[in-house]
């Protein structure tokens, strides 16, 4: 899409005519396609607002793939990047110890620890985004 183009077309605005509203109330969750062009109107209001995206790449369309910076997205840092979701799934088992805990297969067999705890929390949360597939 060309943006700048459409936004000309529309008479400078960025209320494109074509546009659909995703309305949500607070406390509601939007899902759309992570490629869609959105946008939100400025938060005038007291209250806080958050958005939390979420994305999922399929393994076989991520690894050895070279980004704009030269990087190569080879196993080891793929496997970095999976290493937060693990974490996850360890601090979820030890604050709900009476549900039957994810398996999280593509690490099942990993020699290094992801026990959530302060070390780990540490090791692996600081500069997580540094890790990011941004494809």
């Amino acid at each position: 899409l060309d943006i700048r183009k459409i936004k000309a077309e529309n008479g400078g605005t960025d209320r494109f005519a074509d546009a659909v509203p995703m309305v949500a109330s607070a406390g509601d969750v939007v899902m759309a396609n992570r490629q869609v062009l959105h946008g939100s109107f400025a938060n005038t209001s007291s209250d806080l607002r958050v958005t939390i995206n979420f994305g999922f790449h399929r393994r076989s369309s991520v690894i050895g793939v070279k980004r704009e910076d030269g990087a190569i997205y080879d196993e080891e840092h793929i496997r970095a990047r999976s290493r937060i979701i693990a974490l996850a799934i360890d601090a979820r088992r030890q604050r709900f110890p009476e549900e039957t805990s994810f398996v999280y297969k593509p690490l099942v067999d990993d020699p290094d620890d992801t026990t959530w705890n302060e070390q780990t929390r540490e090791q692996l949360l600081k500069n997580y985004q540094l890790l990011d597939l941004p494809l």
